[in-house]
């Protein structure tokens, strides 16, 4: 697992070749979550500009519940690498 990107309340992890966006996804509580991003969503997140960040989490959350996954939930099981 490596960090190659940091800011804007996110990391971009590169894991084995495939990009994960780890994030806070709680409202009133901690709940980090990693999710898979595709390469175009890798590059702009690799640009940087915090809106387009934001807006990329807004779509994985509608992925998620058009999934029937919880987008509010933790996925991350070893949480001693927080954000």
């Amino acid at each position: 697992m490596k960090v190659v990107y940091e800011g804007c309340g996110v990391k971009l992890i590169n894991k084995n070749g495939k990009y994960f966006i780890r994030y806070d996804a709680g409202a009133h509580q901690i709940e980090i979550r990693e999710d898979e991003v595709d390469i175009n969503e890798t590059k702009q997140i690799l640009e940087g500009k915090c809106g387009t960040i934001n807006q990329i989490l807004v779509d994985i959350q509608k992925r998620l519940i058009n999934s029937g996954v919880d987008p509010y939930r933790s996925n991350v099981e070893n949480k001693k690498h927080e954000l």
